[in-house]
């Protein structure tokens, strides 16, 4: 059958027991395909030692032979490592902000008496720039940004900061139920401060805000209809959204390597996809999200 003539690959790994220094240059967590392995027909597993090379300058060559599944899943498993990090990294900086007092006790009037007229412009401007502190918190944490000059950081920022800001929204309009809503909107510890109130009358969302932003009521409504229109229910996934964040933020027609990292976190997200569910119609999933970008 078909099945049992998988194709072989060697992975060849040189090993040097020559100390290491303690601080080195993360390299990009991001697999290539093409790095360590070699196309070769080799069934056994061998290791070859040198024994007349000096102790200190042995050389431990280890031939292993994989086949193409078993090199996937080596794959899956250290994207799935990587990806934990970044997501923890997303939790620390998303909650890494709280709001001043002043704004807190307005919130809880909102919430316990209800909006019945447009929030105050500094009120919208506050709870605005607090999304986008803790939204850049975490883009400028990223790896593949740290290893950019500030002035390329800044100019990606600038590029796409305004696509990267409307996900954060459309997310909101995707998310299934009301404490999913307040989790994005405040950090862990302002909503121990908001407590139960923020479950009230009139409780404070993305969503909400939009509502009783103070700006013309045609404006709102095109504003709304587009964000209704935008709800993926796919970015309920946090790491969907994550690598979307990601994904917007490299990308740079103009400079093909800055783009080739978006292009792999896409190539990410959609083994991700596919190992997630078999219901899916994976092109359609894929579809829908590229409406986003």
């Amino acid at each position: 059958p078909e099945e049992n003539k998988s194709e072989n690959w060697r992975l060849s790994i040189t090993t040097n027991p020559s100390p290491v220094p303690h601080h080195q240059n993360r390299k990009s967590v991001i697999v290539n395909r093409k790095s360590v392995i070699q196309t070769t027909v080799q069934r056994q597993n061998k290791i070859e030692t040198d024994e007349n090379l000096d102790h200190n300058d042995k050389e431990i060559r280890m031939v292993i032979s994989l086949s193409l599944r078993e090199l996937e899943n080596i794959y899956t498993v250290e994207e799935e490592r990587y990806f934990d990090q970044v997501l923890n990294s997303f939790d620390f900086n998303w909650n890494s902000l709280t709001l001043d007092e002043r704004t807190v006790s307005q919130t809880i009037n909102y919430c316990e008496n209800g909006i019945n007229a447009d929030v105050p412009m500094d009120y919208f401007q506050i709870l605005n720039f607090y999304l986008r502190e803790r939204l850049l918190r975490f883009l400028f944490s990223l790896h593949d940004m740290e290893i950019l000059s500030s002035e390329r950081q800044l100019q990606l920022m600038r590029k796409n900061i305004r696509k990267i800001q409307i996900l954060v929204q459309v997310l909101s309009y995707s998310l299934a139920d009301l404490d999913a809503e307040i989790s994005l909107m405040f950090s862990n510890e302002d909503r121990v401060k908001l407590g139960s109130v923020n479950l009230g009358k009139q409780p404070m969302t993305i969503t909400q805000l939009a509502k009783w932003a103070p700006i013309p009521s045609e404006q709102k409504d095109v504003y709304i209809r587009k964000m209704i229109t935008l709800s993926n229910p796919f970015l309920q996934d946090k790491k969907i959204f994550v690598l979307m964040l990601m994904i917007l933020l490299f990308e740079d027609k103009s400079d093909p390597n800055v783009n080739h990292i978006s292009e792999q976190y896409w190539t990410m997200l959609k083994r991700y996809l596919e190992k997630r569910t078999t219901m899916l119609d994976i092109n359609n999933a894929m579809f829908a999200l590229e409406k986003l970008k």
